[in-house]
């Protein structure tokens, strides 16, 4: 048998055969004269398999590729056959593959796609009912810590954030009305109230500051109350701040007066200095608000200042089983009223000091003169 023709009739052969799963087999021989044998006819106008059956049929070993030809993708599998001389190249096209790895792909982007939407959902939804409550009591408690007692959440939901927000409103509430009550109490009330200060009976040395509004009562009987009261806020609020830069406290306001304790505060000049400097801040106050009021074409008011020093009674005092106070007291507290009472005599800057006040403004380089009243019965001194 010739073996040329045994081996072409072989490849024939096979190449004949038909395969249910659309593979084609090309063959080529290498003592067939211009590749005379390659089989189909198609190969002749494809000429990327005929590059690949020459390679293989020229340099022997075997390939494995992905080929693309006249707009068909094919899967290529060829080699040379080891006792014949042949090589076989087999093609797929890879349509049908295809479409199921295209169908996994979009039905993997598609299920990416749904867990993004999903995803972003939940976290909207989250953001929504947890974080975004939280963000906002978060900012409402750093307002509040500055002092904002009328924030109110929003919300009406019966959960744990509901509730959140229900506890939050009552808390800004009840520090509200704290802090609004806050404010007719003393510093030296707070700070027992706080802790600070004990609530037993105590006796220390400080000073006192009267100041009163000269002919108040007959200004309330000739002026409209709207006016009084604007009048005795404004003029309040000054004296107050020259008071507190002196480091002193209002203890309280009695009509027109104000009372004013100053204490020995470590650092600081002696209490009779700074109730001094506290009274000359509150006339220079006093004179810059009567011009203000002069331009505006209201009445304008004149005070006195008594100052006085020596022990002061410090407790709670009154119904032990109702309304109570933290007060200041003694004989001191009566003598800086007096002090108050004898500047109708004083004739400079309406500032009378009791007699050991003045010890203390001599030490400090003052000239004080003593304040002629007629009587012998109180004695005070003022600034030369």
């Amino acid at each position: 048998i010739d073996r040329d023709l045994f081996q072409e009739t072989l490849t024939n052969h096979w190449q004949a055969r038909k395969y249910s799963t659309g593979e084609l087999m090309l063959f080529s021989g290498q003592n067939s004269a211009d590749l005379e044998q390659l089989m189909p006819t198609w190969l002749e106008t494809r000429p990327e398999f005929i590059t690949v059956l020459k390679s293989i049929t020229a340099s022997g070993g075997h390939v494995k590729a992905r080929i693309n030809s006249r707009g068909r993708e094919y899967y290529c599998a060829g080699r040379r056959f080891k006792d014949i001389d042949w090589s076989c190249l087999v093609v797929k096209p890879v349509d049908e593959e295809s479409g199921k790895d295209s169908g996994i792909v979009w039905l993997l982007l598609a299920t990416i796609a749904y867990l993004m939407v999903l995803l972003l959902f939940i976290s909207r939804y989250f953001t929504r009912i947890f974080i975004t409550p939280v963000k906002e009591l978060t900012g409402s408690l750093s307002e509040m810590a500055q002092g904002n007692y009328d924030l109110r959440l929003q919300g009406t939901s019966h959960d744990e954030i509901g509730q959140m927000r229900e506890s939050f409103n009552l808390m800004a509430a009840s520090l509200k009305e704290k802090e609004f009550l806050n404010r007719f109490l003393s510093d030296i009330a707070r700070d027992a109230i706080s802790g600070q200060t004990a609530t037993h009976a105590t006796k220390v040395e400080g000073s006192i500051l009267f100041s009163d509004i000269r002919d108040f009562t007959t200004l309330t009987e000739q002026l409209p109350p709207e006016e009084i009261v604007a009048m005795l806020n404004d003029y309040m609020t000054r004296m107050e701040e020259a008071i507190e830069a002196n480091s002193g406290a209002v203890e309280k306001f009695i009509g027109d007066a104000v009372m004013a304790v100053f204490l020995p505060v470590h650092g600081q000049p002696h209490t009779a200095l700074r109730a001094a400097a506290a009274a000359e801040m509150m006339m220079d106050a006093l004179r810059q608000m009567n011009k203000e009021r002069g331009n505006k074409k209201l009445f304008t008011i004149k005070i006195g200042v008594g100052i006085a020093t020596g022990p002061l009674l410090m407790g709670v005092v009154g119904n032990q089983h109702g309304r109570r106070d933290y007060t200041v007291t003694g004989r001191t507290v009566l003598q800086a009223a007096a002090m108050e009472k004898l500047t109708r005599y004083a004739i400079g800057k309406k500032i009378v000091f009791c007699p050991r006040s003045s010890e203390f403004m001599v030490l400090s380089g003052e000239k004080v003169i003593k304040v002629a009243t007629g009587s012998d019965k109180i004695t005070g001194f003022e600034l030369a």
